[in-house]
């Protein structure tokens, strides 16, 4: 699947364990993608799973209006904000 359209028409059919998405998509982005799948009876208790190199300061707080779960590589609910993330802060933690 290459849009969220088509798995929104894709996932009842396929019925996948698990949705792994990014939040930009071509048409309807992530963050509709995962309000219509949260709204689907069939489909809402599906774990979604968003790996996504956006950095937009309000994402995390948008994320969890979705009922987002942080991360354990996120630091007090918020993304790492460096351009290597996780990595870097581990670096600099040496």
């Amino acid at each position: 699947m290459t849009s969220a359209i088509e798995a929104l028409l894709d996932l009842p059919v396929l019925k996948p364990q698990v949705l792994l998405t990014d939040l930009r998509l071509p048409g309807v982005d992530g963050f509709e993608l995962i309000r219509r799948v949260r709204s689907d009876e069939k489909l809402s208790g599906m774990p979604i799973i968003v790996v996504s190199a956006d950095t937009d300061p309000a994402t995390p707080e948008r994320i969890a209006a979705l009922g987002h779960v942080p991360s354990p590589l996120e630091k007090d609910g918020q993304t790492p904000r460096s351009p290597e993330g996780p990595i870097a802060e581990a670096r600099n933690a040496e």
